[in-house]
């Protein structure tokens, strides 16, 4: 650390105006200005704040570096421990030991610790063990989930240090054997590892709230790992909505799956199947049978709601890339019922190989509805039995490849309020009333 301070120093010392170039002492290796070099160096003794710390008799040894460290009220410091409110609030960890009476910490930045034999995604400090760690998620009531440490890689960790919360009660009341790791590995929806963190309906915020605080989610619920939640045909859409809620809404930039198994869902499939308010810039995709491609209307996977009036999947306020692929939806002939509605979603959405149909026609139904979202992209998809095939409201959908089949709907594509549709090809949706509907009105566009 002070190295790094010395030659900070040294180079903002000189007063030459020109970007001067220095070679670092490895021959063969790429000049770097001066510039380049005082950033560098900024930017690392920044993330790395390093903290000497005088307390008379401290305790701790050479073998404790790395160790989250509390400092106490009367001004004492000792291992933390995710027991105690008191306990659980770390100032850092330690990163050197000097003598029995000087230690160094950071609370921020990489940290070098050989071999450290964590997989990850994430640390804890450990709620049993004083300076203790652990990669298991602390569950029983009382406990503080206090992350510590970001697994980079075998010989590295990076300092994280978010505040804690208190585990008051865990929502476990989910089907068992639904959730699947990109290493595809199968976890139950309750168990510690999965890359996310359990759902808590009370919550003490460290730093912010003192206090309980209903329903508020934790600054750390998001994903760590691109993560798949499996859907089987048993499974009532109360089970698989409760498997989608238990997700962390911030995708932190992984891959959410939502996979269906073969089989007809047509079990309690009283209500639609909402996917709400997904951010952080990963991808959603929705999939049924990979193997199957091209148009075709046997899917393996169909979601029945023609029992009850409902739509059929709902994606509302989710702002990264959307597909939908390989499903076949049936709902009900009932007024403003749809197959797929996406609405005030930001990201790119492709339907593709899909089979969207109703049990009849007599009302106005919907197969697509995009509505106040981004681009939607319809291809390969088949329709019958609906009054729309496809519709938009105040955005653009791109056509290419879509059919229609048994009882053609009424209107094949429909547009209004602004909204654009435009045709890549000349395979579209048929309609028995007309192929199209709203063009030229309300600055709606059909082209």
């Amino acid at each position: 650390m002070s190295s790094k301070l010395t030659e900070l120093d040294e180079l903002t010392s000189i007063t030459d105006t020109t970007d001067l170039v220095y070679m670092v002492d490895a021959p063969g290796t790429t000049p770097v200005s001066k510039k380049t070099q005082i950033s560098t160096l900024k930017r690392d003794l920044f993330n790395n704040v390093e903290i000497q710390i005088t307390s008379s008799s401290h305790g701790f040894v050479a073998e404790d570096v790395g160790k989250p460290i509390t400092k106490y009220s009367n001004g004492t410091y000792a291992f933390s421990q995710a027991d105690t409110l008191v306990n659980v609030e770390t100032v850092g960890i330690m990163s050197d030991y000097v003598d029995a009476n000087i230690f160094k910490i950071i609370h921020s930045g990489k940290f070098t610790k050989t071999s450290h034999g964590y997989t990850g995604p994430v640390v804890f400090v450990s709620p049993t063990s004083a300076g203790g760690l652990t990669e298991t998620v602390p569950t029983t009531a009382g406990q503080f989930i206090k992350p510590i440490y970001k697994v980079i890689d075998a010989n590295t960790l990076e300092v994280i240090d978010y505040m804690a919360v208190q585990v008051v009660a865990v929502n476990n009341d989910l089907p068992d054997t639904n959730i699947t790791l990109s290493d595809e590995t199968t976890k139950n929806a309750s168990t510690s590892n999965h890359g996310f963190l359990p759902k808590l309906t009370t919550a003490y915020y460290y730093g912010r709230i003192n206090s309980a605080a209903t329903a508020l989610e934790y600054v750390t619920d998001r994903l760590f790992t691109n993560t798949t939640v499996n859907f089987t045909s048993d499974m009532t859409v109360a089970q698989m909505v409760a498997l989608i809620n238990a997700v962390p809404k911030n995708l932190n930039g992984y891959t959410l799956t939502f996979q269906f198994a073969n089989g007809t869902y047509n079990t309690s499939m009283s209500s639609y199947i909402s996917i709400l308010n997904f951010y952080g810039g990963g991808p959603i995709y929705i999939k049924g049978n990979a193997g199957e491609s091209g148009n075709h209307t046997n899917q393996a996977v169909i979601l029945d709601f023609s029992a009850s009036s409902t739509n059929g999947i709902y994606i509302s306020n989710c702002t990264g890339n959307i597909e939908i692929s390989n499903i076949a939806i049936k709902i009900k002939d009932a007024a403003t019922r749809i197959c797929v509605d996406l609405e005030f979603n930001l990201g790119f959405a492709k339907i593709y190989q899909c089979y969207f149909y109703s049990a009849a026609k007599t009302t106005i139904n919907n197969g697509i509805y995009s509505y106040r979202s981004g681009v939607t992209y319809s291809y390969l998809n088949t329709f019958s039995n609906l009054n729309k095939a496809m519709r938009c409201d105040y955005g653009t959908l791109l056509s290419e490849s879509n059919y229609t089949t048994g009882f053609v709907p009424t209107y094949g594509l429909a547009v209004y309020n602004g909204a654009s549709i435009n045709k890549i090809d000349a395979t579209q949706p048929a309609g028995t009333t007309a192929a199209e509907v709203g063009s030229g009105s309300q600055g709606a566009l059909i082209r």
